[in-house]
């Protein structure tokens, strides 16, 4: 009964494809990959005709016109951006099939196998555990901690949560996962059809893939919906307030996470924000993906599209 209620549910986000095209259109539900359960089949999410949606068309235009200047300005190399509308599924971007390093943005997918680790270990929050190791190599020069984890100290796992998203902390993140382990990782990232790369395989992201995160936190479908709530609660706290953040009204919830990336030799920047703008009773999603130059530009370019998405939102539902 689940299954039917969800799939009617979706026709209702999902009309405007059998409206506008006139033919049946294929619907992929995709599933937990597990063989822990004998009677259930959890469902992750729906997959449907990646289609842009017409009904978006002025937003599509305002995103083209303004990657199109940034672009033949010289102010990025290249620029993806990703829209859709958590309630309807209609989405549109521009160049939404190029890719880039996700980098920190990934730092979801680690608090995600966490909290699912958590099911079976539920007292795993609280445990106390010594950061080991080296400083990381990679270094955080565009946005670094305020307060980072330091080697040779100890913090609860609740603690390194915290540091992960809100500062978007590298010791924090290598601590985590080293406390799930490899395999809890993999798996997330296979449920949620995450391309897993390898060291020197980083730009293997799309913004479109980017979002399978975001929208199985918003339906809760693959966490509880109190850890479900308890991610998007800590999304909402990050320190990083000139990408997405800059470009809503004030006090608007925003519930997402950047990442940079400037690895030599590349003379190249990434600089990316991702994630919902709680826009009200019509959230979004929004990911702006931007390989470039300069940071300060950058971050400026996100902010600007953030604003421009979010006006014609407001003019498209205050009409």
């Amino acid at each position: 009964m689940g299954f039917v209620v969800i799939l009617v549910v979706l026709g209702v986000g999902a009309g405007w494809l059998l409206n506008e095209n006139k033919h049946e259109v294929t619907i992929e539900p995709v599933h937990e990959v597990s063989n822990e359960y004998k009677f259930i089949n959890p469902l992750l999410f729906i997959k449907i005709p990646e289609s842009e949606s017409p009904q978006l068309q002025s937003i599509k235009s305002a995103f083209v016109n303004y990657a199109n200047k940034v672009e033949a300005d010289k102010k990025v190399n290249q620029i993806s951006i990703y829209y859709r509308d958590l309630n309807t599924s209609q989405w549109v971007g521009v160049n939404t099939d190029v890719t880039f390093s996700a980098a920190s943005m990934l730092k979801v997918a680690t608090l995600i196998t966490v909290l699912r680790v958590t099911q079976t270990e539920p007292t795993l929050l609280s445990k106390t555990v010594l950061i080991q190791g080296k400083p990381d190599a990679i270094t955080q020069d565009f946005h670094p901690p305020k307060n980072p984890i330091k080697i040779g100290y100890e913090y609860s796992v609740n603690t390194l949560i915290e540091h992960l998203i809100e500062q978007s902390d590298n010791v924090a993140n290598r601590a985590l996962q080293k406390i799930v382990g490899d395999d809890a990782i993999e798996k997330t990232f296979k449920d949620l059809e995450l391309p897993l790369g390898t060291v020197g395989d980083e730009d293997i992201y799309t913004a479109r893939e980017y979002s399978h995160l975001y929208r199985a936190l918003y339906n809760a479908t693959y966490l509880s919906r109190e850890d479900s709530e308890k991610v998007l609660t800590l999304l909402s706290q990050t320190d990083f307030d000139d990408g997405l953040v800059a470009g809503v009204p004030e006090g608007t919830v925003v519930s997402h996470k950047f990442g940079e990336r400037n690895l030599p030799p590349s003379e190249f920047k990434e600089l990316h924000d991702c994630g919902i703008v709680y826009y009200p009773e019509h959230p979004y999603f929004i990911c702006v993906m931007t390989e470039g130059y300069d940071y300060d530009i950058q971050t400026k370019i996100i902010s600007d599209i953030s604003r421009i998405i979010w006006d014609k939102v407001d003019k498209m539902y205050q009409q």
